[in-house]
């Protein structure tokens, strides 16, 4: 991770980043500042995210979930939004963390966080829609099976219109990536089952912090923050 509080002490830093996450969790951005997406002006960016051109390519049954995930998945949850079946809001959290949106299915919220860059926005929002498709499709499954699926629908997304992206978050999701690409993502195919399980082995290797903070002691949680943080 890059250096996110340069000015800080170790320690300092390392408490600063927990708190922003935890604000983030428990909807202290939320309630300091939402606002709600009800217009068809207002929910551009999210019709925008879910035209045809960032999801007409997420074509896959993931080899973790066995979900299988299509273009016109992506097109019902857009029409969940327009309907108000999905509430959508603006919240601004200053852009820390570079948090752009998130999903809760408990209460089927969505939540475009401000201020970052379009393409960005994108990947999320896909990201954050393909958590909703579960969420729908009542998927009971691991986390690390969960995350890796959105992580690959948003990288197709992202090289869908520009396929030099430097926005991934990890570098497994390219090849994944582009094997949906070129219609490749299927269960006879070896790299594929090989390129799902990379995105997967990575996103268990690095779980996040939310979840650290409800299973490791104090001290085994500094130790875990010392890892994502350079100063």
């Amino acid at each position: 991770m890059l250096m996110i509080f340069p000015k800080l002490s170790k320690v300092a830093g390392e408490n600063l980043y927990t708190y922003i996450v935890i604000a983030y969790e428990q909807d202290f951005f939320f309630a300091g500042s939402a606002k709600p997406l009800i217009e068809r002006a207002d929910l551009q960016p999210i019709y925008a995210a879910l035209g045809m051109g960032n999801i007409g390519k997420i074509n896959f049954v993931s080899p973790g979930t066995r979900l299988a995930y299509t273009p016109n998945l992506y097109g019902t949850i857009r029409w969940l939004v327009n309907q108000g079946q999905i509430r959508v809001f603006e919240v601004d959290a200053a852009a820390l963390l570079s948090r752009v949106s998130n999903y809760r299915s408990d209460i089927n919220r969505l939540i475009l966080y401000k201020g970052l860059a379009p393409q960005l926005s994108i990947m999320s929002i896909v990201h954050e829609v393909t958590h909703a498709i579960q969420d729908w499709r009542n998927l009971v499954s691991g986390h690390k099976y969960i995350e890796a699926d959105a992580y690959i629908a948003a990288a197709v997304a992202a090289l869908s219109t520009d396929p030099n992206c430097a926005f991934l978050e990890y570098p497994a999701q390219k090849p994944a990536a582009k094997l949906v690409l070129a219609g490749q993502a299927f269960g006879t195919n070896t790299a594929w089952i090989q390129a799902y399980a990379d995105v997967r082995k990575t996103v268990e290797a690095d779980p996040p912090l939310i979840v650290l903070l409800k299973i490791l002691p104090t001290r085994d949680l500094i130790k875990s923050l010392k890892t994502r943080l350079q100063f």
